[in-house]
């Protein structure tokens, strides 16, 4: 198992965290979950702290059943929406590179992430993060638009959509 570290502003405050394993952190429970894509180990997170819970679900080759019960659990969820399927078919990755995005070992596409969350998010979703998203493959507008269009599928579903870009600074969230 790999042990994922989480490193404080005090370099001597290192804590690792492996698949399975939960921790306390200042007044936090951080629990890694494990998912379905090409590394060894791969990890996910859901963070507890006053009964709030933020899921963090990151390269994510399917809705696997810990992702689900995250997404479910969630207050604030940031989930990949990596690819759009279209645009990953005509871009110019190589056909095999390709199969693997699309695998159940590779990443969520727009369309697969936003059925997640129409499928098992409930009411308690407040704030969703698009994060993930390829420079190649997707666009942020592209992304917003579908989970835009799912959440609405949901009347009780009516989380504020918010994306995290690699070039931009995420604003703040009070959860």
């Amino acid at each position: 198992m790999i042990a994922h570290s989480f490193l404080c502003s005090d370099k001597n405050l290192l804590n690792n965290l492996k698949s399975n394993d939960t921790m306390k952190i200042a007044g936090m429970e951080i629990s890694a979950f494990p998912k379905s894509h090409k590394a060894l180990d791969p990890v996910s997170y859901g963070i507890v702290q006053n009964n709030k819970k933020l899921g963090i679900i990151t390269d994510a080759g399917y809705a696997c059943k810990k992702v689900i019960e995250n997404v479910t659990d969630s207050d604030f969820l940031c989930i990949e929406s990596n690819y759009d399927e279209k645009m990953l078919e005509e871009g110019r990755y190589p056909w095999p590179t390709k199969q693997w995005i699309k695998s159940d070992v590779g990443h969520l596409s727009n369309e697969q992430s936003a059925s997640c969350v129409l499928e098992h998010a409930n009411r308690k979703l407040k704030n969703l993060m698009l994060c993930h998203i390829s420079q190649n493959n997707n666009t942020p507008e592209k992304a917003l638009a579908i989970h835009s269009y799912f959440c609405k599928q949901r009347t009780y579903l009516n989380p504020k959509i918010t994306l995290s870009l690699r070039n931009q600074v995420t604003e703040l969230f009070k959860v």
